[in-house]
Order: C-alpha cells, then structure tokens, then sequence
C-alpha cells in the first residue's frame, strides 16, 4: 500500500517550523539527501538559527553538509538489505558531536556493528547508538550483548513503537 503524502515548498516548511516555537529541528523520513531542496533547507534553518539535526543513511555524501549540522548516520547491517550501502568517504565528515546508528535484527546484524566500530569508527564519535528491531530483536537480549562485550554504545529501542505500537502515523 503506497502512502501519499504533501508536496511543501522550502518556504512552507519554514513557515510550519517557526510556528512551534522551538529552535531544534530534525530532518528525517527516508533518504532527506536525496531531496534536491534539502541543502537549501538546511541552509536556511541554518541561517535562521535553528539547531539542526539530519537523519541519512550515509548512502549519500555527506561532505556538503555544513559541519555545525549534527549528523545522525544509520549504517545499515545484513538484515536490512542495504549494508554497504554506507558511503567509507563518509566518516571523514562525522564529527564527535555526530552519531552513528546500527538498527539491530540478529546476532549477525550486531557483530556487523561491533565489528564495524573496531574497524572503522574509531575516534570519530563517541555517540553511537544500537537499536533493536522492534519486535524481532529483544532489547533485554541486545542489552545483554552490549555489556558482555563492554563496547561503549547507548542502546536506543524504538520508544514510540513501545507506545503505539504498530498504530500508523505515531
């Protein structure tokens, strides 16, 4: 079933975000990158003061995003379909105020990201988040996993999937 949803100019997005009053702003849904308008968007939030977060899959470059943008780069794991997916050029970009999230199905899907930090993230950011799929993969099991081998990750479940649920548009 394909969902539709509302075509909004750069401007009228401004317009929506100044009338809640509040000076941080997320970009997600998809891919924002692939939005030709997304560059010129952040750009004016930018200008505007905003704080900014993006939401990209890393599948994308991310050297034109302005480094006072806090990146949250999901890199995808086997489960997904999509790992290797993420651009390697990409963690030139990530900045210790950037996180790097694994959305965890499986035991294979979580040594890919233990595996993935030892070899790849290193020093660049200490924000690193590991989300169970929700409802495949126990967060009490991922938890166990996390700590028994002390890597230093937040465990982030789905809250909003713990509250609604499946209930569309939550």
């Amino acid at each position: 079933m394909l969902e539709k949803g509302e075509e909004f100019s750069v401007e009228q997005i401004i317009k929506e975000v100044k009338r809640f009053k509040c000076k941080l702003v997320e970009v997600t849904g998809g891919e924002p990158l692939l939005q030709d308008e997304s560059h010129e968007l952040l750009k004016k939030l930018v200008k505007l003061g905003y704080e900014i977060l993006i939401e990209t899959n890393g599948s994308i470059s991310l050297k034109s995003v302005n480094p006072n943008i806090v990146k949250i780069v999901d890199v995808k794991c086997p489960s997904s379909g999509h790992n290797g997916s993420f651009i390697l050029e990409n963690l030139k970009y990530i900045t210790l105020r950037d996180e790097i999230k694994f959305v965890i199905a499986d035991r294979k899907d979580y040594e890919y990201a233990r595996d993935f930090l030892e070899r790849c993230v290193k020093d660049k950011t200490t924000k690193i988040l590991f989300a169970p799929v929700y409802p495949k993969m126990s967060s009490q099991e991922l938890a166990s996993w996390i700590l028994k081998d002390c890597l230093q990750v937040r465990l982030q479940p789905q809250i909003h999937k713990f509250i609604w649920g499946e209930e569309k548009g939550r």
